[in-house]
């Protein structure tokens, strides 16, 4: 996944084993984590307005990567959304759809400070 990004213009982490961070985008560090969007989340996120994008990331935060990759550091969330389980899914393998939507995200660059866990993260939804 992170080499649509590459492909647009972030910078690569050669260490492999860094798990805080795969990529750079403007000297920035980032985490890139794919995901569908949580069917176990207890309220609903409108991925369109910007509070409930940073209430969904700190759902991500505090909910996903509990094992070895627990950190709070910068991330970007690749966000798989649909109608049901099998449109997320289907919507995950589409390369021409993740390629475009994260060009768009490139483009805009749409990164927000969540000041709770004091990082950056940017939401890229693929639906």
């Amino acid at each position: 996944m992170k080499h649509y990004f590459v492909n647009i213009g972030a910078i690569k982490v050669e260490n492999k084993k860094d798990k805080e961070k795969d990529i750079f985008i403007n000297d920035i560090p980032f985490d890139v984590k794919v995901t569908n969007y949580p069917s176990t989340a207890y309220e609903k996120f409108n991925l369109k307005n910007i509070e409930d994008r940073d209430n969904l990331a700190t759902w991500f935060y505090n909910n996903q990567s509990q094992e070895g990759r627990k950190h709070l550091k910068n991330r970007l969330f690749v966000v798989c959304n649909g109608k049901d389980n099998d449109e997320k899914w289907k919507n995950r393998i589409n390369l021409d759809l993740l390629e475009n939507k994260i060009k768009n995200f490139m483009n805009n660059k749409e990164f927000v400070k969540l000041d709770l866990l004091d990082t950056i993260y940017g939401i890229v939804v693929i639906e």
